[in-house]
């Protein structure tokens, strides 16, 4: 019997529940139509979206073996757009898990980049300090960049899943 490796990276909720709970079924038809989704779905990931989840999470990306998934609980968000943040969220994880890294850019270069094009990061750094993960260890640089495209446009998620889950082409193989 092999076992798998499970890697999970979560977005908790930080207040309490909502008194109006999001229905699973409006959820699935929005997110079915969502070109994250398609994405996630182009590179063999699933998304799953459950009823409720047992612990306060309302997304989360977790890889057994070699099958990437993005579970999304609607039960346990307050928005549409919280879950939208959420997929995002957790579709950069899954460009992280593809490329094999815990990271693809750097907090410090996407800090520049941010404040060049006059973009604000300070959510990030506020999400960093609520988890409490050390600054430059794989765990926060992971978390650090999940939390910073979070708000960035679909097809910036889209494209971060393109560059890192995709298959080789032949002009890739003939580097080597």
């Amino acid at each position: 019997m092999s076992v798998g490796r499970l890697l999970v990276f979560a977005v908790v909720v930080l207040f309490p529940s909502a008194a109006s709970a999001l229905e699973v079924s409006a959820v699935r038809g929005v997110l079915d139509s969502h070109p994250v989704v398609a994405s996630v779905r182009k590179y063999r990931g699933k998304v799953v979206i459950k009823d409720q989840c047992k612990a306060d999470n309302y997304a989360m990306f977790v890889n057994y073996g070699p099958n990437p998934y993005l579970i999304i609980c609607p039960k346990s968000a307050q928005s549409l757009a919280l879950i939208e943040r959420a997929l995002h969220h957790e579709a950069v994880h899954m460009a992280q898990w593809c490329w094999g890294t815990a990271s693809l850019y750097s907090s410090k270069d996407l800090r520049a980049n941010a404040m060049k094009k006059g973009l604000t990061y300070k959510h990030a750094d506020l999400a960093l300090k609520s988890l409490g993960h050390q600054p430059g260890s794989d765990q926060y640089e992971s978390e650090w960049e999940a939390y910073y495209f979070e708000d960035a446009p679909p097809k910036s998620i889209v494209s971060l899943l393109d560059e890192n889950c995709k298959d080789a082409t032949q002009k890739d193989l003939d580097q080597y």
